[in-house]
């Protein structure tokens, strides 16, 4: 139970595509909602316009990439609704996704990074296209991949779909994806 009176942190959670909030809940067994009990954080799990967020690839035929559904402002306004309503400490504001979803917390470290204190993109590297951006501010970042996804190139280039039918959009490798923010806040 979340107790208005004391600032707390918050937690978006964010499905891959063809998911929902609910799915991820199931997907992470709970786990989660668990933390944010022992932790005293807020977590949720916001849905993209059907099933799909738009994590700025080009080219796409999902309805939130070819009609650009502005993601970023839904979440940017859900944020601001919730500092309000939730007490949520502005400054401890977190992003977490699988696949299409960690694409997305990319993107909103990228556009909102006056917004998101971190991230944590799980199986998802950055849309090839977002490695033009120039975020505001730092943002912390752990990357969690795995060399042998078979939707995900862990070297970058062409996402594919099932059984390599359909190209779904550009990524960097692992490696540059790191690499983007190792620069971008002034890592060693």
């Amino acid at each position: 139970i979340h107790d208005k009176s004391k600032s707390s942190p918050l937690l978006i959670v964010l499905h891959g595509g063809g998911g929902s909030g609910e799915k991820m809940l199931n997907l992470t067994k709970g786990a989660f909602n668990g933390l944010s009990d022992k932790h005293a954080f807020v977590v949720i799990y916001p849905d993209g316009i059907e099933k799909i967020w738009n994590d700025g690839r080009k080219g796409m035929k999902y309805r939130a990439h070819a009609e650009n559904i502005d993601d970023v402002a839904f979440i940017s306004a859900m944020i601001d609704d919730l500092i309000k309503e939730l007490n949520i400490d502005p400054k401890r504001v977190y992003a977490t996704g699988i696949s299409n979803g960690a694409m997305m917390s990319y993107r909103l470290a990228c556009d909102l990074s006056g917004k998101i204190t971190a991230v944590a993109p799980v199986a998802g590297n950055m849309p090839q296209n977002l490695s033009k951006s120039s975020p505001a501010n730092p943002v912390s970042i752990l990357v969690i991949n795995n060399t042998k996804d078979p939707l995900m190139p862990f070297d970058g280039g062409d996402i594919t779909g099932p059984w390599g039918i359909r190209k779904l959009g550009k990524v960097l490798s692992t490696a540059d994806s790191v690499k983007f923010w190792v620069s971008h806040n002034n890592c060693s």
